[in-house]
């Protein structure tokens, strides 16, 4: 085995480990038993929203189910399918910074791994909501990665699996989700630019991977789920505590928004802020 090689295979390895090790800690009953009381309903024959509603969308929670239907209804396994994504999402992140900066940089290939395999999934130590929708973020990323080495025809294929994800990733969380979606129709849309047959063809292939997955979701939702619910709870009710929250007119004046920084959670939400806007200047 080479030396970058198992640098990597390291990375990949800490990153299922101290996540494992964290998701024994403790526990957050609030948040956490939602994970698993959705997932359980599932296995158990249970539809999201025909049985139980709830305001996120039901791909995180399948995903769990199918954890609990090989390993087994306990703690270890929703621990151990947080483990495994963090692992995965190094193993996207480090192929995404090779195909991008070139193998022989390691340290940066690594580092990307490290920091994203570490804190990806071990701050909740089992699946969440919106570190799914972020997963499913970073394989669409990775697809624009590898469409960058791909001829036409797989390059285009490489935009509509980006389209698919990206819709994986709304309905999972629609905030993480509607980011994501904008964010890699942006990408697209630059790469693209300024050949409008380039643009049309691009965007055509990342909205058909799109309607690839919105097809199948809406199918199933008719055939097997209650739409009218899917409606309520998953677009509406979010949409309106949103509103309730958040003033689009504060939130996007930067000298107020500043000022309102007066603890732990409003400095996360300020560095991340100030992080994206960095990485798009990039």
């Amino acid at each position: 085995m080479t030396r970058p090689a198992a640098v990597k295979l390291a990375i990949v390895l800490w990153s299922f480990a101290w996540t494992f090790y964290l998701g024994h800690c403790g526990i957050f009953a609030f948040d956490q038993s939602m994970m698993f009381d959705g997932a359980w309903r599932i296995l158990s024959g249970q539809v999201p929203f025909k049985d139980f509603i709830m305001a996120f969308g039901p791909v995180s929670f399948a995903i769990q189910a199918l954890f609990f239907k090989i390993f087994g209804v306990t703690w270890t396994t929703m621990v151990l399918a947080a483990a495994l994504l963090a692992a995965a999402a190094a193993v996207s992140v480090m192929r995404s910074m090779a195909l991008l900066f070139g193998r022989e940089r390691v340290w940066l290939v690594a580092g990307a791994g490290f920091l994203v395999g570490t804190s990806i999934q071990s701050m909740f130590g089992t699946l969440w909501i919106e570190q799914v929708a972020f997963f499913f973020c970073l394989l669409a990323l990775q697809a624009l990665c590898e469409s960058l080495h791909c001829r036409t025809g797989p390059r285009l294929a490489c935009f509509s699996l980006a389209g698919a994800l990206s819709a994986l990733a709304f309905f999972t969380k629609q905030n993480a989700g509607g980011a994501t979606l904008a964010f890699i129709a942006f990408l697209i849309l630059a790469a693209a630019l300024p050949h409008a047959r380039q643009v049309l063809t691009s965007l055509s292939a990342f909205f058909a991977g799109i309607a690839a997955i919105a097809g199948l979701f809406v199918l199933w939702l008719i055939r097997f789920s209650e739409p009218h619910l899917f409606v309520r709870h998953f677009l509406q009710v979010p949409a309106e505590l949103g509103r309730s929250r958040v003033d689009p007119k504060v939130l996007f004046f930067v000298p107020h928004l500043l000022t309102q920084i007066h603890g732990t959670t409003e400095w996360s939400h300020a560095v991340a802020l100030g992080a994206a806007l960095y990485a798009v200047f990039l």
